[in-house]
């Protein structure tokens, strides 16, 4: 027997919609299998990018990191309006291993 319900398709998200791929406003497990099989192309450059203040008045640091390790001179840019640069400021790295399949890359550090 097939539940009632007043849902619309204008009422399910975009993220649901892309994993109903038959447009029947359920979610089989087919259609989750048939979603992970699905490749995701890695792309280098930075990840996880995070901006925080520091203990110091009028500071902030930049966060990220990357596999494989492509910066050896970790530079950030920042101005006060969009897409223009008036400052920069080089950063640092550290890095550590994980295991045989873990992290293997770098973590930059830029303060500001």
């Amino acid at each position: 027997m097939e539940p009632e319900h007043d849902v619309t398709e204008e009422d399910i998200s975009p993220i649901f919609k892309f994993f109903d791929s038959n447009t029947d406003l359920k979610v089989t497990l087919q259609e989750l299998i048939d979603i992970s099989r699905v490749k995701v192309a890695v792309h280098s450059g930075p990840k996880q990018i995070h901006i925080g203040l520091t203990n110091k008045e009028g500071e902030m640091q930049v966060m990220w990191v990357s596999t494989p390790e492509l910066y050896n001179k970790p530079v950030v840019e920042f101005g006060k309006l969009p897409g223009v640069f008036s400052g920069k400021v080089y950063g640092n790295w550290t890095t550590y291993n994980e295991g045989h399949i873990g992290f293997h890359g770098r973590i930059y550090r830029a303060v500001i």
